[in-house]
């Protein structure tokens, strides 16, 4: 294994015991303490389950293919490909918009010229 997916491997396992401990905190507090809508408290062991099944609940969806995916990791690089892309996007439609004869473009500025 290289260095780095091993690194990579116990900042996930990491993320997942540290996920586990937050959702008991919360579970404990807010359902069971505040809304007094569970009538038992979660153990570590069992919070770790329940993130365990959501993670699995998940992976179809493609949200829990990266463990840690709620740190909300930017990707820099698919973001600025997305924006160059919008960019000649939205240029090639305002330039074919430019092109057209005003009497084929008509009302679609929603702007009444009488």
């Amino acid at each position: 294994m290289k260095p780095m997916e091993c690194l990579r491997t116990a900042q996930n396992v990491a993320a997942f015991f540290f996920f586990s401990w937050v959702i008991r905190l919360l579970w404990n507090s807010i359902l069971v303490d505040q809304l007094r809508l569970a009538p038992v408290e979660l153990t570590y062991w069992q919070a770790a389950a329940l993130w365990f099944l959501v993670s699995i609940l998940l992976a179809g969806t493609g949200l829990a293919r990266h463990p840690g995916w709620l740190t909300l990791q930017i990707r820099w690089i698919s973001l600025s490909r997305l924006t160059r892309a919008l960019k000649r996007e939205i240029r090639s439609q305002l330039g074919e918009w430019a092109r057209t004869d005003e009497s084929e473009r008509g009302d679609s500025l929603g702007v009444d010229d009488r």
